[in-house]
């Protein structure tokens, strides 16, 4: 993604997530058939780059708008749905949800942060945690290095090494993730890590409360977890 203020990029967040309830300009798999052949036939036609491009950032937009809205809570999700699908204003979701319009700014400044700093291939603090949120970082860097990969003529070398070395430090977090997901034994560290993952929704002192540790033992399985599996090559970004 472009780099952009952080005025231009909350504003782009919200773009894509309106765009996302809107839904109805996705094109069909015929259309995509055509596209792909069309495009196959006419491998240097600048139109039909474009166009893919234009389809590619769509795709790539739901992919996180998506991931973003499936961790929220219900509250949350009814919050997004009626803010930008049914245009509601804060007073009336307000009065819905029983929340106070200062709380529902702060669950819009949220997500619309979420969003741009996932457009932009980061990671908020919080949702280095999110299974889903990482999954999701990976499948819209894999479809960018096969644009850029197809398009080898005019593609940055530096950008596309730039998004192959995001995608290798991703990979490693996930693959991580699913170790302690799905392992077998139920060790301390095992567990709380495990825990991390399934409720990144707790506070630090609450996830010590959960799983029935110390915030210092908690504290040390999450950062030895971290530096084992997302702090190796963080330069890259």
């Amino acid at each position: 993604m472009r780099k952009a203020t952080p005025k231009v990029r909350l504003y782009l967040a919200q773009q894509v997530l309106e765009q996302y309830y809107k839904g109805n300009d996705e094109p069909s798999e015929a259309q995509k058939a055509w596209m792909n052949e069309l495009y196959g036939n006419n491998p240097d036609s600048k139109g039909i780059r474009k166009l893919r491009m234009r389809l590619l950032d769509k795709e790539c937009s739901d992919i996180i708008v998506g991931a973003v809205i499936a961790d929220a809570t219900q509250e949350e999700k009814i919050f997004l749905r009626d803010k930008y699908k049914l245009r509601r204003n804060f007073t009336a979701i307000s009065c819905r949800l029983h929340v106070h319009i200062n709380g529902l700014q702060r669950w819009r400044d949220k997500f619309l942060n979420e969003i741009a700093q996932m457009l932009n291939y980061e990671l908020p603090e919080r949702d280095v945690w999110s299974y889903r949120k990482v999954g999701a970082l990976i499948k819209v860097l894999e479809r960018n290095i096969e644009f850029l990969e197809q398009n080898d003529e005019e593609t940055d070398k530096e950008s596309l090494r730039r998004l192959c070395a995001l995608r290798d430090r991703y990979c490693i977090l996930h693959a991580g993730m699913e170790k302690y997901l799905y392992a077998e034994d139920e060790s301390t560290r095992v567990r709380i890590v495990r825990e991390r993952l399934l409720h990144v929704e707790l506070g630090s002192a609450e996830l010590a409360d959960f799983v029935g540790y110390s915030h210092t033992t908690v504290d040390l399985c999450l950062s030895d977890f971290l530096k084992k599996y997302y702090y190796i090559g963080a330069g890259v970004a």
